[in-house]
């Protein structure tokens, strides 16, 4: 028998999963604010939104994956994203390196607590690859 939290966690979703329209959108503030007041979450920093174009890439790259207009395309891009992140996040970590993105920018944290910009796109979609040239650049 699954625990009370499990039940109204496994509710709080499918509510979100059969919304339609505007509801359906990925960013549903409501759904996460539920479950962090079901699991007594307190929010430790203000809520901020990307810049609008940034945002509005987002929305587009949502409805193209929801629709499946562009199946083969995104998942390969996505796919590739993916590897270049893992690879970046590798290498980062074998020079004791976390590293953390900031809009379009990905930083370096050293053991210390400070940081170096490592990489600055344009885009999201280059983000991580650029990322990873750069960290090979500067490790070798």
């Amino acid at each position: 028998m699954p625990c009370t939290k499990c039940t109204k966690t496994s509710a709080i979703i499918e509510e979100w999963l059969n919304q339609q329209g505007h509801n359906r959108c990925w960013y549903y503030p409501e759904l996460f604010r539920q479950l962090a007041d079901l699991y007594g979450c307190v929010q430790s920093a203000p809520s901020a939104l990307p810049p609008l174009e940034e945002f509005r890439r987002g929305c587009t790259r949502y409805q193209e994956e929801e629709y499946n207009l562009f199946p083969h395309t995104n998942s390969t891009s996505e796919s590739n994203r993916q590897k270049d992140k893992e690879d970046a996040v590798l290498l980062a970590l074998q020079h004791d390196l976390a590293l953390i993105r900031r809009g379009l920018e990905i930083h370096g944290m050293k053991k210390d607590g400070t940081t170096e910009c490592f990489s600055r796109s344009t885009s999201y979609d280059t983000l991580w690859s650029d990322a990873l040239d750069t960290l090979r650049e500067t490790f070798g």
